[in-house]
């Protein structure tokens, strides 16, 4: 698909039919912006991606697919000519900070005007980091307060921290990973102090807090 240079080609990668048809109707409308392709989940987006080599890609995070972070350094490192917008409606600082550290050039709100979206792509084609001091500011005390503490965890403790938060008792947690009691309690213990919180119901409120987006 020929694109005239003028023109910034964007590929979305989301899977609300709602959110699809609006992008593609208020950027049919600006001269200099154009939605080449999309993706309703992000496993299509990497041949679609290779294929189409849009200039901008627009990418709903919560979209089925890999990581969002394994799918934007994928782009970073295979295509460095395409900019990664981030478009959620989530509040999510652990998003924002993931986000930033794979390479994104910025995170953009669902409920931002038409006008501020087309802007923030025409900024993004230039190369241009769209994260302002606030954001910077959200994800360096997510990683201080709670990225440094994930990153301890094992996945197995990760695993035991979901089943926590919930609500279930180290009988649970052994039958459904298939390991004993003293084992699971063992984990229970270790996650304790890693997380440096006094009984499994705090750890249980902090993996709701922070796991959250993991947690169905």
């Amino acid at each position: 698909m020929m694109i005239p240079k003028n023109k910034i080609s964007v590929f979305v990668i989301d899977n609300s039919p709602t959110t699809l048809m609006g992008l593609r109707n208020s950027l049919s409308q600006t001269s200099d912006v154009e939605v080449i392709g999309e993706a309703k989940n992000g496993y299509d987006a990497y041949a679609l991606v290779q294929n189409l080599k849009p200039m901008i890609i627009v990418f709903e995070p919560s979209t089925p697919g890999p990581d969002p972070s394994e799918l934007i350094k994928w782009v970073c490192e295979n295509h460095p000519n395409i900019n990664i917008l981030v478009f959620t409606s989530a509040k999510s600082d652990r998003l924002l900070a993931h986000s930033m550290d794979s390479g994104a050039s910025g995170c953009i709100s669902k409920d931002e005007t038409t006008a501020a979206i087309i802007n923030a792509i025409r900024q993004a084609a230039k190369g241009i980091k769209l994260f302002d001091n606030e954001q910077y500011e959200r994800a360096k005390k997510w990683k201080e307060q709670v990225g440094g503490k994930i990153s301890q965890l094992t996945t197995r403790e990760i695993e035991i921290l979901e089943m926590l938060a919930k609500g279930l008792g180290n009988q649970e947690i052994s039958v459904s990973l298939d390991i004993s009691t003293k084992t699971a309690a063992y984990h229970v213990s270790n996650l304790l102090s890693k997380l440096r919180v006094k009984s499994r119901q705090e750890a249980a409120i902090w993996g709701l807090r922070h796991l959250s987006d993991d947690l169905e």
